[in-house]
């Protein structure tokens, strides 16, 4: 399988780029930077790039250039986690709507925020509860697990050493672990499991197989 455009770009330029992306996005999105999200962020990116392959007749292919591409996609990145009940218990995020409102109530952003994460809360618990696997559900999991399992054993096959890295990474993932606990858990750099993170799911979305 011959490499896409963007994978052999980002193949030569991955170190500078995420070195680029790291402070851009950080003075663009102070509030991410705080919360410890930019890395994040740029796994985001990185995904959306190699997925789409948006390099392919891209003209100003610099490094500078693509981290430009970046703002668009960790500002719609933002925006989609702003809705997600997790994350909104996790980081305290509102939404546009969600400002509005504690206005119309005269309500301040923390009274609001408080009110608003019990609920969240009960209605996570609730979602929780309503979506435990039936038997057959639970048996096409399993055939799908397999199925992204034989996906990454015929790409890294002649190599143990990577393969045993994208097991080990995909088995993380599908444990729900963000980037950071897959470099902490495998003892590597953050940089280097936004790599293999983003190359898992570039080969898995490549045969129609998605870990979300």
């Amino acid at each position: 399988m011959s490499k896409t455009t963007t994978e052999k770009w980002l193949t030569e330029n991955y170190d500078e780029l995420n070195k680029t992306l790291l402070v851009f996005l950080s003075y663009r999105f102070p509030l991410s930077s705080q919360r410890d999200m930019i890395e994040d962020h740029i796994s985001n990116f990185m995904c959306e790039l190699l997925a789409k392959d948006t390099l392919n007749g891209v003209a100003d292919l610099t490094v500078k250039g693509v981290a430009s591409l970046a703002f668009n996609s960790t500002h719609n990145h933002i925006r989609t986690m702003s809705k997600d009940p997790s994350h909104k218990l996790r980081y305290g995020g509102m939404t546009e709507a969600e400002r509005k409102k504690a206005q119309e109530q005269d309500d301040s952003p923390t009274s609001f925020m408080v009110a608003r994460n019990e609920v969240l809360k009960a209605q996570l618990q609730n979602h929780s509860s309503l979506t435990d696997l039936s038997p057959d559900d639970q048996l096409v999991f399993v055939e799908q697990v397999k199925a992204m399992e034989a996906t990454l054993l015929r790409h890294f096959g002649k190599s143990e050493v990577k393969l045993g890295r994208a097991m080990r990474v995909f088995n993380l993932m599908l444990e729900g672990n963000g980037n950071r606990e897959i470099a902490r858990d495998m003892g590597i750099t953050n940089t280097m499991a936004n790599k293999w993170v983003a190359k898992v799911r570039l080969i898995l979305d490549s045969h129609r197989l998605s870990l979300v």
